[in-house]
């Protein structure tokens, strides 16, 4: 498993090598003190290089380094801060590469909620900063004002500066191990990998999602302005390149969206639509049955024009009706036919 430590033991000497982010992987300080306890050493050697990690993680190791019953040397290589610093300030003696740089600030993490809870943030970080000044204190010697102050400046202090404010005793020649940690971190600052040094109050695992998600968001808003920048822009104007999945993916993300947002308003008009065409359905069938009526009244009143009726004799009226009396009768029938 990977860890951000690793000890050997031999002649009494335990040598442990710490050059991760302190409290990574989801090792946390519990298992660094059973393993160097487990050494059965009398005497500790503690090489550090690290730019920083879990506070409390530090904390706890600082305190397991104050109350070892052997004397307890810290090497300070490469570039070390912020939780690095602290677990150096365990050590009986601190010892510092020519070559290294020393680092510390004010504690910091992330956050999110309302007020109060940002408030009560704030306050715990207070705490965390009172602590790490008494510990540089107990080192150095020097006022809670000029600690704070070094803190707040985020400078990095060579080995001839760290050790003339009291945070290391000795300042030692290249060695193989400050020469291997220097090449990392130069390798890293030339990759743009380097982290930046800080203090955590937070569970890792909590930071690590926090710190994902950032990522995430930051790489979306990143493709969205890009994209953004090729509509409208001047000729002269150049548009930075990007990954054709990446510019797919968020594409297609939005092609999604809008496909959901549209289906839903184009089913709520079909069905406005689909009423409206069976109540013309309606009408039209109605029109049509109208039309029929009329056709086959019209054809009725044509053929009563068309027939002759007789004048009845004299003596017939009495029983007989006259033509326009009949004639009369056939119009009133084809009246009330009309009345639809």
């Amino acid at each position: 498993m990977d860890k951000w430590f690793n000890s050997n033991f031999n002649a009494g000497l335990g040598e442990v090598n710490i050059f991760g982010e302190i409290g990574g992987f989801g090792v946390y300080a519990d298992e660094f003190i059973s393993e160097v306890q487990s050494l059965g050493a009398t005497r500790l050697r503690v090489n550090i290089s690290s730019l920083g990690g879990d506070t409390n993680q530090a904390f706890q190791i600082h305190d397991f380094l104050k109350s070892f019953k052997g004397k307890v040397t810290a090497r300070v290589t490469g570039f070390t801060a912020s939780a690095g610093t602290l677990i150096s300030m365990g050590a009986d003696v601190v010892e510092m590469s020519e070559n290294a740089l020393f680092l510390i600030h004010n504690s910091w993490t992330m956050e999110m909620g309302n007020a109060e809870e940002m408030r009560d943030t704030a306050e715990q970080l207070d705490t965390v900063d009172d602590i790490q000044v008494r510990i540089y204190k107990a080192k150095t010697g020097m006022s809670d004002e000029a600690i704070r102050k070094l803190m707040a400046e985020e400078r990095w202090m060579s080995p001839e500066e760290a050790k003339e404010k009291g945070f290391v005793d000795k300042i030692t020649s290249a060695s193989e191990i400050s020469a291997k940690s220097l090449d990392a971190v130069y390798a890293k600052i030339d990759s743009k990998q380097l982290p930046n040094a800080n203090f955590n109050i937070k569970n890792t695992n909590e930071m690590a999602e926090k710190t994902i998600l950032e990522t995430i968001n930051a790489k979306f808003e990143e493709l969205s302005n890009t994209i953004s920048a090729m509509f409208g822009k001047n000729e002269e104007e150049k548009v930075e390149t990007i990954a054709k999945a990446d510019a797919e993916e968020l594409v297609a993300k939005a092609k999604a969206e809008l496909e959901t947002e549209y289906k839903y308003e184009l089913s709520q008009k079909e069905d406005d639509i689909n009423a409206k065409v069976e109540e013309i359905s309606a009408k039209i069938a109605e029109v049509e049955t109208l039309n029929a009526k009329v056709t086959e009244l019209e054809a009725e009143l044509a053929k009563a024009k068309a027939d002759k009726v007789e004048t009845p004799k004299a003596e017939e009226t009495a029983n007989v009706e006259t033509p326009k009396a009949a004639e009369a009768h056939n119009l009133d029938v084809l009246a009330s036919k009309f009345k639809f």
